[in-house]
């Protein structure tokens, strides 16, 4: 299985996956994963990566935009695998967390939380 890739803009990528949609943002040698599809789509994250001749050792940062489970997925992933931040609102910690009673079946053990101003690059760390 395979997903769409389009450039929305120089260098902003629209991921159109099977379950889920989610974009790539590059600057210069590392990507920003904006949402992070369901926990099983790591094999697809990866392949839009490869589509954009990115690999996952470039993902530096992955922000959600809210912490549904089609949004966190693989955000853990790419924290404990590849030393991802992973950035959130307040207001999802809890959730994106597991921090309070949820239904989502993955969550992350650390986040960077507060209210995302979001830049193209995401180079304010």
């Amino acid at each position: 299985m395979r997903v769409d890739v389009v450039e929305a803009a120089p260098d902003v990528f629209l991921v159109m996956g099977p379950r889920a949609n989610w974009c790539l943002m590059r600057d210069e040698d590392a990507i920003t994963l904006v949402d992070a599809a369901w926990p099983k789509d790591y094999p697809l994250v990866v392949d839009s990566l490869r589509q954009i001749g990115a690999t996952p050792e470039q993902v530096d940062a992955v922000v959600l935009t809210h912490a549904h489970p089609d949004h966190v997925g693989v955000a853990e992933r790419f924290r404990a695998d590849h030393d991802a931040v992973v950035y959130a609102h307040r207001a999802e910690a809890g959730h994106a967390t597991g921090g309070t009673t949820s239904m989502y079946e993955r969550s992350i053990s650390s986040c960077v939380c507060g209210d995302l101003r979001c830049s193209r690059s995401l180079s304010t760390r």
